[in-house]
């Protein structure tokens, strides 16, 4: 004979959920480095490397871990990939999103590790606004190479020569008819000049003067 139903308080059942599968704010790499040890929480950012698959030992039993390498508008953070995980289909250049992360600290460097919860899957990546000096640079036919300098760290971009042409010709009318020589020569004399640039993954989809 079945006893009387019971009945679950709504808080019961959303404290429930909440241990069985805790909240994971998405943050930027850049926060996730000044988390907390042992906060849980979501990250993007593109695979710059990827090591094979190693085994450890974990309470007497072989484990398969690997270490992947993030990085988001110039932050990097390891990630390690904990059994199963540590086998996906992941490549170096492909942007992610990695739910459920622990962010983990050794010899006083931040990481992250995956959990029971993690999962992962592929990203568009996020455009992202770079200003900073311009501190070097060298030209092609139809490109233009620079070390940009942001908040004391150098980031190499690709920009189409078009692009910088433009903008040149904003404060320099004739800069429109000068061979690539003389373009180059111009810029360079102005080095440590300001710029905005518009990057989507390793794309520069605008550049500006400041």
């Amino acid at each position: 004979m079945a006893g009387p139903a019971v009945q679950v308080p709504e808080s019961l059942k959303e404290k429930a959920v909440t241990i069985i599968m805790p909240p994971s704010p998405t943050k930027t790499l850049k926060d996730a480095m000044s988390s907390p040890v042992r906060e849980i929480l979501t990250v993007q950012g593109q695979i710059i490397r990827d090591e094979a698959i190693k085994t450890v030992k974990v309470a007497q039993k072989d484990t398969k871990i690997r270490a992947l390498t993030l990085e988001e508008n110039g932050q990097t953070m390891e990630l390690t990939l904990w059994r199963e995980l540590s086998e996906q289909d992941l490549k170096i250049g492909q942007y992610i999103e990695v739910t459920h992360c622990l962010v983990s600290e050794w010899l006083r460097k931040k990481s992250l590790n995956s959990t029971r919860n993690t999962t992962i899957k592929a990203v568009q990546p996020k455009d992202m606004v770079v200003t900073g000096n311009v501190e070097a640079l060298s030209m092609t036919d139809t490109h233009c190479e620079m070390c940009v300098k942001e908040d004391d760290i150098y980031k190499d971009f690709i920009v189409d020569l078009d692009m910088v042409r433009a903008q040149v010709q904003r404060y320099v009318e004739e800069a429109g008819t000068f061979n690539l020589q003389q373009l180059e020569n111009m810029i360079v004399d102005k080095l440590l000049f300001p710029v905005k640039l518009v990057i989507n993954g390793t794309t520069v989809i605008s550049f500006e003067l400041l």
